[in-house]
């Protein structure tokens, strides 16, 4: 591969490495694939031009070569690579009926504009081919190294005011375009920041001694593993409930569990419900696949008829003794809950754009917490009349008492944010 190369300087731009390039076409003879890779890590930003008797379909061509296969991989296989290519033909053969595009160019993190032609001016077998920089446009932020956060995005942009151009030309209307152009690209950079760079996983070996050296045992290091290993065998004398005698109730022995299963509550070491929970949520899967072919997105049923089928059935399944773990943390009722979204979105066949909380205001359904809650709230009102004296004397519920643990009542203090909002404007 010949190359000749010059280093230019823009602005304020780093240097940019230009590179005219020719690879020599011979039989027998493969893309020259580490000549390239050292001229285009030559330098942060370059650029690669010349014959590179390479033709593929993805440049305009009627078929590839073997060299355009090998060029067209290391395009994609190289970071920042990015491959210029006219529309038309560059190179002309008396026994080709069409011609050939090989005239290239190949960028690395160039931030600028830029245009190709061909000009029909067949001095040679090859047309002249201009490629031409447009320094006096705003430099282009590559998508691939920024992050974007596109509610911030949408922000900026609701901000920036609309064209006031008259749309009576074509003159214009270009104009008008251009204003829309330049609002996108000022609210897109104002909406990213640059990525963090990954630091490498294998660290150098300079690094990897000094690391050893201050962190290892050294000369000691036998000893310290021998002490190791004789603490080690020292037997713990920390309580456990192997040790304790097992509780017996008429003789017989029960075993120590970590989740006991009482009139369909399962009541775990903590009373976190997390285990209670995941069968519930398996539980209503399962009911709901024996319902699939009445309510799925196919089902013809009409539509009141298939929250009828939700809300006397698979609700209630859900349900089944929240007023005891309604008080659970979030991250265990949220997964009732968006279980319950699934449902309602396939009841309702909903399109991936409509948002949760049009389906629960068109189909007048509660979301499942407050629903959970209100029956909590029900069943706690009853309580003062029933007969049982062991409940009437129950002491009262103060939510200001400090406590470790969460009593059922609990839930009706807490409020659910059912429908979070989209998330504010990072500043």
């Amino acid at each position: 591969m010949d190359a000749t190369a010059v280093q230019i300087k823009i602005n304020n731009f780093p240097p940019i490495n230009v590179v005219s390039a020719y690879v020599r076409r011979r039989a027998g003879h493969s893309f020259p694939v580490e000549d390239f890779k050292k001229i285009f890590n030559s330098g942060s930003n370059c650029i690669i031009a010349g014959d590179y008797n390479a033709a593929h379909v993805s440049w305009h061509n009627a078929k590839s070569t073997r060299f355009g296969q090998a060029l067209h991989k290391l395009i994609r296989d190289l970071r920042g690579a990015k491959l210029v290519a006219p529309q038309t033909a560059t190179h002309l053969q008396s026994r080709q009926r069409f011609g050939s595009v090989i005239d290239l160019a190949v960028f690395k993190h160039i931030p600028f504009n830029h245009s190709v032609r061909v000009i029909n001016d067949l001095s040679s077998d090859h047309y002249p081919v201009i490629l031409e920089i447009n320094l006096n446009t705003s430099i282009i932020k590559n998508p691939e190294y920024l992050s974007t956060n596109w509610y911030n995005f949408k922000f900026a942009l609701n901000k920036k005011p609309l064209p006031t151009v008259e749309l009576t030309s074509n003159d214009n209307i270009e104009l008008a375009i251009s204003e829309l152009n330049q609002n996108f690209t000022e609210a897109f950079v104002e909406a990213s920041k640059p990525k963090f760079n990954n630091a490498p996983k294998i660290l150098s070996p300079r690094l990897n001694s000094k690391f050893i050296n201050e962190t290892g045992y050294g000369n000691f290091g036998k000893e310290l593993g021998a002490l190791v290993f004789i603490l080690n065998s020292v037997p713990s004398v920390t309580p456990t409930t192997s040790r304790f005698n097992p509780v017996q109730i008429f003789g017989q022995p029960v075993p120590w569990v970590r989740v006991a299963k009482y009139l369909g509550l399962f009541l775990d070491a903590k009373l976190t419900f997390a285990h209670h929970i995941e069968q519930t949520r398996k539980k209503a899967q399962a009911v709901h696949a024996v319902l699939k072919r009445l309510i799925s997105r196919r089902s013809k049923l009409a539509i009141r008829h298939k929250v009828l089928l939700y809300k006397s059935i698979i609700r209630p399944v859900m349900s089944y003794g929240s007023q005891i773990w309604g008080s659970a943390g979030m991250c265990h009722l949220k997964k009732l809950h968006t279980l319950t979204n699934s449902f309602l979105r396939q009841i309702v066949n909903a399109p991936w754009f409509v948002r949760n909380e049009v389906i629960y205001r068109d189909l007048k359904i509660k979301p499942f917490l407050p629903h959970i809650k209100n029956l909590s709230k029900r069943f706690f009102d009853k309580l003062p009349s029933v007969p049982n004296e062991l409940i009437r004397n129950q002491p009262a519920y103060d939510p200001a008492v400090p406590s470790s643990q969460k009593r059922p009542r609990a839930l009706l203090e807490h409020d659910f944010i059912n429908f979070p909002q989209a998330k504010r404007l990072r500043v």
